[in-house]
């Protein structure tokens, strides 16, 4: 059995295992969380590790766009958010005000949800980390996950924890509600680890679309660190946001992401890219989903 054949596997029994779990929860009492990577900045662009950097850059203008796609997006699934939570950095505060508008939904600013603290590699580019900070860059790297990077930064660990934590403060404040959540790529991989055991491959795209379940009132100690159950996504969902890299092009004005008829996209459609139908796309399509980018993987912005 070849090494991406088990990780299908392995991730085929997890999803199995979310949806026995999630399907025995307390409807009254579990939390849906909405969790969004915020849009686009310049630092992006620039392969910039952005970490915590405080404000941080703002949304360029790709950013603004993607948020403003997103937006009908959800919109057509979701008639409403309960309430609406966001890292306290600028680029995800903006995110959740464009994103909130709609819902006439307040924002509310968690310091729990930021980036990964990235220590001495804040604010260098991926070129000039190793060469700047080679001590710094090489921990970025290492194979522990309790390894901090020098200069004040978080291990994977750390991250995990304190992300976890903060959505299971959240989900304590909103039992039985749907929550949208805007925060960052490393802290969605870190939520990932914690709701499924194992590390997601690929990266979580800006503006992407992931939701998980979490019924904070029923833990155990051996249960902290899978707490967080989600919420089983069909292959394209998963694939755009865990393993496929795609650049943004304008979502089709009929489908609000592309797929049917009148997006134009031809074989690079997400409606192409699943044996479903083109329906699919009104369900599982975001408007971020569609040229192949081979760029090289970045997790900590």
């Amino acid at each position: 059995m070849t090494r991406a054949t088990k990780q299908q596997r392995r991730e085929q029994q997890e999803s199995q295992r979310a949806r026995k779990v999630a399907a025995a929860m307390v409807p009254s009492v579990r939390t849906e969380f909405v969790l969004i990577r915020h849009g686009e900045t310049d630092w992006n662009k620039e392969r910039r590790l952005q970490g915590q950097e405080k404000p941080g850059p703002p949304l360029n203008k790709l950013g603004f766009q993607q948020t403003e796609m997103l937006s009908r997006v959800l919109l057509q699934r979701y008639d409403h958010f309960d309430a609406v939570f966001s890292s306290d950095l600028l680029r995800t505060v903006q995110t959740a005000q464009a994103l909130a508008a709609p819902y006439q939904a307040q924002v509310h600013e968690h310091p729990g949800l930021r980036e990964r603290h990235m220590g001495l590699l804040q604010g260098l580019t991926y070129a000039e980390a190793p060469v700047k900070q080679p001590m710094a860059w090489a921990t970025l790297y290492s194979d522990g996950s309790s390894t901090r990077i020098p200069g004040g930064g978080e291990s994977l660990d750390d991250l995990q924890e304190r992300i976890t934590a903060a959505l299971l403060e959240i989900a304590s404040w909103h039992p039985g509600k749907r929550v949208l959540v805007v925060s960052h790529g490393g802290a969605l991989h870190a939520v990932h680890r914690a709701a499924r055991g194992f590390e997601a491959k690929g990266k979580v795209m800006n503006c992407s679309i992931s939701v998980l379940l979490v019924e904070p009132t029923q833990l155990t100690p051996k249960q902290q660190q899978r707490v967080l159950l989600p919420r089983q996504l069909s292959a394209l969902h998963e694939a755009m946001h865990l393993h496929g890299s795609w650049r943004t092009r304008p979502a089709c004005h009929q489908c609000g992401g592309g797929g049917c008829s009148g997006c134009g996209a031809g074989s690079n459609c997400c409606s192409s890219r699943s044996s479903s139908s083109s329906s699919l796309c009104k369900e599982d399509a975001s408007a971020v989903v569609m040229d192949v980018d081979d760029s090289e993987e970045e997790k900590n912005s």
